[in-house]
């Protein structure tokens, strides 16, 4: 499942090792929901596919279009997912644009168009030198 969503392999192991713990979690609650409706390999690859895509948002967080884009309509909404979402430049924009989409816009209206959009804060990611000086009270293990 991992290969085909395009995970690179210590972000596949960290996945496997979630999906695992959430099937898992509280008495096998999601294997348990399993009706028969469908076989068996059916229902888990609808499941693995569901928690490949909650693990993504627990990563990275649900992206939302920006007021703006919207009121730009459609293009405007794909110009900023392209831009500010997947983190292109102006020039790989402009040619996805007019590749996949049919839309002719130039790096300068690209980037003129861009800078409409509300600045987002990125998600600052803790190094694991950082996390490891945090204080624990000790009282882990018996929570």
């Amino acid at each position: 499942m991992s290969w085909r969503s395009g995970l690179p392999g210590s972000e596949a192991e960290e996945f496997r090792a979630w999906a695992l713990f959430k099937l898992v979690d509280d008495d096998y609650r999601i294997l348990g929901s399993w009706q028969g409706r469908s076989s068996f390999p059916t229902f888990l690859s609808v499941v693995l596919t569901n928690l490949l895509r909650d693990y993504r948002v627990h990563l990275w967080g649900k992206w939302r279009p920006s007021a703006a884009s919207r009121r730009s309509g459609p293009a405007g909404v794909l110009l900023e997912r392209l831009l500010l979402r997947d983190g292109l430049s102006c020039a790989e924009t402009s040619e996805r644009l007019r590749a996949e989409h049919g839309i002719a816009l130039s790096q300068d209206e690209v980037a003129r168009l861009a800078a409409a959009f509300p600045r987002r804060r990125e998600r600052r990611r803790a190094a694991e030198d950082e996390l490891l000086q945090i204080p624990v009270d000790g009282q882990v293990e018996s929570r």
